[in-house]
């Protein structure tokens, strides 16, 4: 697996289990060192193993089962957000950057 760090922070930014794809500028360029990946909003909840086999092993959420139905505790988050644990940084200006 490749992981690609930020070369300020050294945190880890994207890997190559994402499809990546280089930046290319108005003149048809490709960027240096810039990439770019789609990505996309997935159901993220504490319960959700779909094995392949149906109900074979239990606790499918069925009718049936005891306690089954809707998870309330599902969420749509996006998945390179979620899977490298990013967090929302509010910077107001170029300054405010520079002091960050």
């Amino acid at each position: 697996m490749i992981v690609y760090k930020d070369v300020i922070s050294d945190d880890e930014v994207l890997s190559d289990a994402f499809v990546l794809q280089q930046v290319i500028d108005g003149d048809g360029t490709a960027i240096e060192g810039f990439m770019f990946v789609e990505s996309k909003n997935i159901v993220k909840s504490g319960d959700d193993v779909d094995v392949g086999c149906g109900n074979a092993f239990g606790s499918g959420g069925g009718e049936d089962d005891e306690g089954g139905g809707v998870d309330n505790s599902a969420q749509t988050v996006n998945n390179v957000i979620d899977g490298f644990q990013y967090t929302e940084t509010q910077i107001g200006s170029l300054s405010d950057f520079k002091s960050w």
